[in-house]
């Protein structure tokens, strides 16, 4: 926080006047942002996907308009049902039945990767994608992930 070079702002994702100013004087965004906890995805989930994808969306179109190369922050949810550790990338992803509400996170991050890699595709966007894993049992907290840059 002491770092000159280093701004923070407390705002909604969806918030594009907010995101245009920051992009506009950026170099790189990060995304971290989304809708974390069991219980706020379940208790709102159209909230939960409109944040999470919705949130992407502004972001990616924020790097388009400056040029930025982008982070997206993803999760290990989207592994969904693996059937077998390690996973793989080129594992086939198998979810739980749509209906259950606890499958729209997974979803919601997917549909984030989706659009990441669509806009490297089509506009040639500097992308990296993490998925970031819940850890336990260290004392010195780590964070593991899995990264795709394009």
């Amino acid at each position: 926080m002491g770092n000159r070079k280093f701004k923070f702002v407390r705002a909604d994702i969806r918030n594009t006047i907010v995101l245009d100013r920051l992009a506009s004087e950026a170099t790189l965004l990060v995304h971290l942002a989304a809708v974390v906890g069991v219980s706020l995805v379940l208790d709102d989930p159209v909230k939960g996907m409109e944040t999470n994808i919705g949130g992407s969306e502004d972001v990616l179109r924020s790097a388009l308009r400056y040029g930025l190369p982008v982070l997206i922050a993803s999760s290990s949810e989207v592994y969904g049902r693996g059937s077998k550790v390690p996973f793989s990338e080129e594992d086939d992803v198998v979810l739980g039945n749509v209906g259950f509400i606890r499958w729209s996170y997974a979803i919601s991050k997917m549909a984030d990767e989706a659009l990441s890699l669509a806009y490297h595709h089509q506009y040639n966007l500097p992308v990296t994608i993490v998925r970031f894993f819940n850890t336990v049992g260290r004392a010195n907290w780590e964070i593991m992930a899995w990264y795709y840059r394009v």
